[in-house]
């Protein structure tokens, strides 16, 4: 469908959501193709899932927890991974599930980039500069 094709190109192929759900979900997706044939053991979980969680469009984003127990549903949404990543937080917040901030999500601002090339430079200028000393 049409918007399944937007939530991957925006969001599910997207670094910002890649990172968010390495450190934070386990990834399962059921197709359910208008055009494509499936095996009739994938038409009939496909028909069970979606009878147990009550998908009634596309796409249906479910969060749950271990025990299969729903935390948060969703759909598309535009705005973009970073946006999409934040509504998850929003729905595993309210669902008493702190997420963990992905330390590969999170990028240096440009202060900080700045401030590293800046140490970078006078570490390698201090010991350009120092008189080398002897070994013995």
């Amino acid at each position: 469908c049409g918007w399944c094709v937007r939530l991957h190109k925006e969001v599910l192929g997207e670094k910002a959501f890649q990172n968010f759900a390495a450190e934070n979900l386990i990834l399962f997706e059921a197709d359910f193709p208008r055009g494509k044939k499936l095996a009739k053991e994938t038409v009939k979980q496909n028909e069970e899932l979606a009878a147990k969680y009550g998908v009634q469009g596309f796409p249906t984003v479910y969060l749950l927890d271990a025990e299969g127990k729903t935390l948060g549903q969703t759909g598309y949404r535009p705005g973009g991974a970073k946006e999409y990543v934040k509504h998850l937080e929003d729905l595993l917040e309210a669902a008493g599930v702190k997420a963990k901030e992905s330390s590969a999500a999170k990028s240096p601002t440009p202060y900080e980039k700045m401030k590293a090339e800046k140490a970078a430079a006078a570490k390698a200028a201090a010991e350009k500069a120092a008189p080398e000393v002897p070994q013995k």
